[in-house]
This record gives C-alpha cells, sequence and structure tokens, in this order.
C-alpha cells in the first residue's frame, strides 16, 4: 500500500518556517507557507520577506501569495522564484506559487484579494497568466486555492477553475 502524502496547508500566523520544520519531523511531506503579500514583496518590506523565506530541509514548500494586480502579482512572483528579495536569500528554491483566492477574512477580501478574486472569474485568468510567464524561466508552476465561490450566492468554483486552467495553473 502507497504511504499517504501529508500536506501541511497554510494558516496565517502558524505556518512559518520553524513550525513547517517542525511539521516535516511529524510526516508533512509538502508545505505550504502562510500569506505573502504581493504588494509588500515588490515593495521589499522586510517582515513579508521573512514569511517567505525558505530555509533547507523546508521543502517542497509552495509560496502562497495574494492580491489583484495580475502585474504586481507576476513580479512578486519572479521575485520569490528567483530567492532573492529584501536581502532575504532563500536556501531553497519554491516547489510552487500559489495564489490565494480562496481567504475570506475581510481585511483580505475586503481589498479585493483572496475570495474577492472569484467574483471576477477573467481577472483570476488573467493574474495565473501574468504569473505563469514570470515563472515559466525558473520551472516553478503557479497553482491555486479557491472556495466554492465568492460567497454563498455566487458558487462558481468550475468556472474559475477552468480559467485558472486554461490560463496555466498546474494544480
Amino acid at each position: 500500500m502507497k504511504k499517504p502524502v501529508l500536506i501541511l496547508a497554510p494558516m496565517a500566523g502558524f505556518t512559518d518556517a520553524p513550525f513547517r520544520l517542525l511539521a516535516r519531523r511529524c510526516g508533512a511531506d509538502f508545505a505550504v507557507t502562510e500569506m505573502v503579500s504581493s504588494v509588500a514583496t515588490v515593495y521589499k518590506d522586510k517582515k513579508t520577506a521573512a514569511l517567505a523565506k525558505l530555509p533547507s530541509g523546508d521543502t517542497p514548500t509552495a509560496i502562497q501569495l495574494f492580491g489583484h494586480d495580475p502585474k504586481i502579482m507576476a513580479k512578486a512572483a519572479e521575485m520569490l522564484a528567483s530567492g532573492y528579495y529584501t536581502g532575504n536569500v532563500s536556501q531553497v528554491a519554491p516547489a510552487a506559487i500559489d495564489v490565494n483566492m480562496g481567504c475570506p477574512v475581510k481585511k483580505i477580501a475586503g481589498s479585493g484579494d483572496g475570495s474577492a478574486l472569484m467574483s471576477s472569474p477573467a481577472l483570476c485568468g488573467d493574474i495565473v497568466a501574468a504569473m505563469k510567464e514570470a515563472l515559466d524561466p525558473y520551472g516553478i508552476p503557479v497553482t491555486v486555492k479557491i472556495r466554492a465561490g465568492a460567497d454563498t450566492a455566487h458558487m462558481n468554483a468550475p468556472q474559475v477553475a477552468k480559467i485558472c486552467a486554461d490560463a496555466g495553473a498546474a494544480a
């Protein structure tokens, strides 16, 4: 029987590097960082850079990025893929850059990020396409975390998933 793959899901305020390394000792095969702001990454915020830093032994790990501007998301993804941003140098490359299109928290969705993106399926596709183009030279895939919909009145996960897949999302 094949061993199940154990994935440490992203949890804001919890899945920092020390926690991920501890989870690996307990059997986690794959991990995702807590949310990293695309805007803060591009504008070189030091606290944000520390959230995205991947230490030795923390692999494979996806860096989860949030934002709503395709150009900024692509630039932030490229910075994170290079491993060098705001003076931090990751010791390992990310396994993927994951787009957060699922967080419903008012602070995130209220700014047009997270689950609010699902209200604009075309924008979801534009973000994925821009990020894929930026990440292709690094061989790092784009993945997407979605919800059933932006809210209970707008359940459009199949539509958003198809648009993201057509734009180049690997998962």
